[in-house]
């Protein structure tokens, strides 16, 4: 079973905008990225380190030139070597650590047509390296794979030969990379603090560093004379470099970097330097700040002294990396290979894996191949491994991000740590030579509950982890708990001191139903050649419990608490079990882990909310419903259908919804896995809240001739960073950057832009140029080009400016000019001007005709536009209809306005009306137009127009007379009309007869 008795109230902390209930804190895995505030520590970390390289290169130039040593050089072993910096006035040079790796380490099994079926080549995922120079990235085995992103110009064939060991493409099979379908992000040494914080802020997921601080012993040239160099400070030691082991600020950095990127792992060579060193007393060179090199036959020791141990230094020396050994290609120890352990007896290397005689690309042209032995070759073959299991993870869980401690984990895990002769770690091998085929299946397994368990969790002050689980039986059980600790403190310069740079220390025990307690494996530093034993592990933030035969049922609760108080009050960590099945759990119970998207501020007003699903139960599950409810509108619903194993998770999206200005409260819950009532209830729900930002910007940039030295960063007035962007190593002199962030109403913030060589993007170096622009409003809020390291520009996003017209007077009847009305804005920033249609300019205006009115309130960085109608002092409507009249007996008619008038108003009454015409005759008959004129009490006129259609519809009246007429003499009389008429007559014309 698993019991969060203890933890129930502690998780409800971690989660607590998240998650309601108990066992969602159960989830498998943090998906989410970075925290602002990490992002934010990175940020700070990456300006620092850029202030600090800066400092260094010209401390190095004044220096090097007083002392007359050179700024670079290759030395005895074909080394490449460049001065950095000085520290405590001695010099301080970083150098490349060189002295068929796919088979040894099983990456070719997991490969394309490998016989563990996967098919993985490292698509789709993006690698970083670090290294002497520039990457050739025109070889043939990269196919426009490698962007270098720093501007680097001088190839490097150490930087392409580590390269193609990550992720050549296998255009010549013997020299095929380990994910050979990967992008690689490349750059040189130089900077390499800074650049690896920016890097891991914008999201880098693993990265390979082959080289190191030259501590001890070394053959070369440096002070202008060749042979052997001794890099130690006398005044600590005369014998030994106090440097290895001794944690420091290099060390500290690594760390800081890696507990503000949970999700980016750093792999380092351990470097080669065991037994490097003359026979005592051979004359050598030794520094004297001051005096320069100065000759010495100082007896010293070889590097690692007697027995080999204890000559890892520096960098690779941090707690939260991979440090990487080297063995043959039998899995046999090289001859060069660093071991630990620490001062402080922490477990150095973590892993080992191939670095004698590596076949790899070299930069001499764009189809060249060479052997080359190292670290600086095992390292390599580790992270571009690496990208087989990222690629594998979002294969099994898309959209699922594994913490960083949890691929170094499963890594350690699954090694082959009996390679040195005994179970268990020891400070030569590490954990092992790394299996990626293992590590794979057990990723595998885990998906669908098969034996293995892998598991990511917090743990707060004062709570414990317990869990329950059944061994099977048929294979061995193995329980690794690694952390990413919180950076350690640096103590003064000394011989090995044993100060522990262990911050939070977790402990793991585990005991059977017997009352048999397991302890995890130990070390003891002070006999190094030692088989690890078991006990409490208070120096590594990676501890592991073995059992190696296990009774099949036997039941097993595996405890995880700490000591003291956790620094920053709580602590991630990831679990990796093997060998047993998790008991006392519910068969159906699925609930909701976090939610990815959206994030807690967004541009767009539609968002797609993706939801982490975890499967709590011990049944694998097919189906379940999610319920929504977005600012508590009437929820809905959507049913899932697919497949999802114990304690696996799934990303689950929602369909498009729309957000409200400012704050938005989402609320989401399942039911029904496989259509039964679930089993627990309690990780059913999650509530969340996220901003709908008011607006958009977008930063512009106008790169100078050195793209890698910009950046930029937007800050909040609670100093968060909200928004980042560059370097641009990566993009050519003169390209345009157009990058966008979201701010809130009533928020003040600092756009702050860098230059890391402190000359600005213009103009002595190329014509760059930056705005910060509202693309709508064309608004500017900075802008410039000409600065120094950075320059920063203050800006506010005042509440939308909105305005109401009110006090609003109509014009009296009688009156005319007498209306008046005031605008009252609100928002903007408060400082408004006002311009009326008619040139009034204040808030107020007076004397208003009757009409449309329109006011225009400016607050200096948008205009809004209002209206207003004022009723009165404005002449009537007047409104005519046509119509037809018809002549009277007379020929005549008069037309009264009101037949024509169809409806004329005014607001305070007509007055009168009267036409242009009023009297028709005989001579109007047809079409006859005239105006109607429309007067009110304050004697104002309007006027219409109307048709008048005249017409004569009377017949003409007859009137006869009686008459006798007499015929002639031929029989025959005539009589004409006018004899018979008796005075007919028309109304218009004298008919005619």
């Amino acid at each position: 079973m698993l019991n969060l008795a203890k933890s129930i109230l502690p998780f409800q902390r971690l989660k607590c905008i998240f998650l309601i209930g108990i066992l969602a804190c159960f989830g498998a895995f943090s998906s989410r990225a970075q925290t602002l505030e990490q992002k934010q520590n990175l940020l700070e970390i990456y300006e620092s380190a850029n202030e600090r390289f800066l400092i260094d290169q010209n401390e190095v130039r004044h220096l090097a030139e007083l002392y007359n040593i050179p700024l670079e050089t290759v030395d005895s072993e074909g080394r490449v070597s460049k001065l950095v910096k000085f520290r405590n006035g001695y010099p301080v040079y970083i150098f490349t650590t060189n002295a068929g790796g796919a088979e040894l380490i099983n990456s070719d099994k997991v490969y394309t047509g490998g016989t563990a079926g996967l098919e993985l080549s490292g698509s789709g995922q993006t690698l970083g390296i670090w290294d002497s120079g520039r990457v050739r990235a025109e070889h043939q085995e990269f196919t426009g794979r490698v962007t270098q992103m720093d501007g680097a110009n001088n190839n490097s064939s150490h930087a392409t030969h580590v390269a193609g060991t990550m992720m050549a493409e296998g255009v010549e099979p013997n020299a095929k990379g380990m994910s050979n379908e990967a992008l690689l992000h490349a750059y040189d040494w130089d900077n390499d603090n800074a650049e690896m914080a920016a890097a891991a802020a914008d999201g880098l997921r693993v990265s390979q560093h082959s080289y190191g601080f030259i501590t001890g012993w070394a053959s070369g040239d440096w002070s202008g004379e060749s042979g052997w160099h001794w890099f130690g400070n006398p005044n600590i030691s005369e014998e030994e470099d106090y440097l290895w082991g001794f944690y420091n600020s290099n060390s500290q950095i690594w760390d800081e970097i890696a507990h503000n990127a949970p999700h980016y792992l750093i792999v380092k060579s351990a470097g080669n330097d065991r037994g490097r060193g003359p026979s005592p007393g051979t004359e050598h060179y030794v520094f004297v700040p001051g005096n320069g090199w100065e000759l010495s036959s100082q007896v010293r020791e070889k590097d690692g002294g007697d027995d080999g141990f204890d000559v890892i230094s520096h960098k690779g020396l941090s707690k939260n990396i991979m440090t990487v050994g080297a063995v043959t290609n039998a899995g046999n120890m090289s001859g060069f290979s660093a071991w630990g352990p620490t001062d402080d007896g922490r477990i150095k290397p973590d892993i080992v894996a191939k670095g004698v005689s590596v076949y790899s690309t070299t930069s001499a042209n764009n189809s060249s191949y060479g052997n080359s032995s190292g670290t600086s070759m095992s390292g390599p073959m580790i992270s571009g491994s690496i990208g087989l299991l990222l690629e594998h993870q979002e294969n099994l869980h898309p959209g699922v991000t594994l913490l960083s401690s949890t691929i170094k984990g499963i890594i350690l895990h699954t090694a082959d740590n009996e390679i040195s002769g005994n179970p268990g770690p020891d400070y030569k091998f590490g954990w092992g030579l790394m299996d990626t085929e293992k590590a794979a299946d057990v990723m595998s397994r885990s998906s669908i509950g098969d034996a293995a368990f892998i598991h990511e969790n917090t743990l707060f002050n004062s709570d414990e982890f317990t869990l329950d689980f059944e061994a099977t039986g048929e294979e061995s059980i193995r329980v690794t708990l690694v952390w990413t600790d919180v950076p350690g403190n640096p103590v003064a310069p000394a011989l090995n001191p044993t100060d522990l740079m262990l911050v939070n220390d977790l402990d793991m025990r585990m005991e059977d139903q017997n009352n048999e307690v397991f302890f995890p494996y130990i070390l003891n530093p002070d006999n190094p050649n030692d088989p690890a034993t078991t006990g409490d592990n208070f120096r590594d933030n990676v501890e592991m419990i073995y059992i190696e035969s296990p009774d099949s049922g036997m039941i097993y609760t595996l405890n995880i608490n700490h000591k003291g108080n956790l620094t920053g009050g709580s602590q991630e960590f990831s679990l990796i079990l093997t060998g047993a099945n998790i008991t006392g759990l519910a068969s159906y119970d699925i609930g909701i882990s976090a939610i990815n998207h959206p994030p807690e501020f967004i541009c767009d007003s539609t968002f797609e909310a993706e939801l982490l699903i975890y499967n709590f139960g011990e049944q694998s599950i097919d189906s379940f419903w999610v319920h929504y409810e977005l600012n508590s509108t009437i929820a809905d619903s959507i049913q899932w259908f697919g497949s999802i194993g114990p304690f696996q998770a799934t990303v689950f999206s929602l369909p498009v919804l729309q957000a409200e200005p400012g704050l938005n409260e989402l609320l989401v819950y399942t039911s029904r896995p496989n259509g039964e009532e679930d089993e627990n209830n309690s990780n059913d729900s999650l509530f969340y809240e996220f901003n709908r930002a008011s607006k958009e910007l977008f930063v512009m940039i106008v790169l100078d001739n050195y793209p890698g030295e910009t950046s930029w960063n937007v800050v909040n007035d609670q100093d968060e960073v909200i928004a980042s962007g560059g370097p641009y190593g990566g993009l050519s002199p003169g390209d345009t950057i157009l990058e966008s962030f979201c701010v809130l109403q009533d928020n003040c913030y600092t756009f702050t832009i860098f230059d890391t060589w402190g000359d600005g993007i213009c103009c002595d170096w190329g014509d760059g140029s930056y705005m910060v622009i509202d693309v709508q409003t064309q608004e500017i809020y900075a802008s410039g080009g000409e600065f120094g390291f950075e320059e920063s520009t203050d800006f506010c996003i005042n509440e939308v400016l909105e305005v109401e017209v009110t006090d609003i007077q109509h014009i009296p009847c009688g009156e005319i000019n007498s209306g008046s009305a005031r605008a009252i804005a609100t928002g903007g920033t408060n400082s408004f001007s006002y311009e009326w249609s008619d040139g009034q300019t204040s808030s107020l205006a007076l004397n208003l005709s009757g009409g449309l009115h329109y006011v225009t309130v400016d607050d200096g960085n948008v205009q809004v536009v209002e209206s207003v109608f004022i009723q009165g002092g404005h002449p009537p409507n007047a409104y005519c209809s046509d119509l037809a009249i018809f002549l009277d007996s007379n020929g005549e008619i008069e037309l009264d306005p009101i037949w024509v008038d169809a409806g004329s108003v005014d607001s305070c009454g007509i007055e009168s009306l009267y036409l242009s015409n009023s009297l028709f005759y005989c001579d109007d008959v047809g079409e006859n137009y005239i105006w109607l004129f429309v007067v009110n009490e304050a004697g104002q006129l309007d006027s219409c127009q109307s048709l008048i259609e005249v017409q004569d519809t009377l017949s003409p009246t007859a009137l006869c007379q009686d008459i006798i007429v007499q015929l002639d003499s031929n029989g025959v009389a005539s009589i004409v009309p006018g004899d018979i008429d008796n005075g007919s007559f028309d109304n218009c014309d004298q008919p005619a007869l």
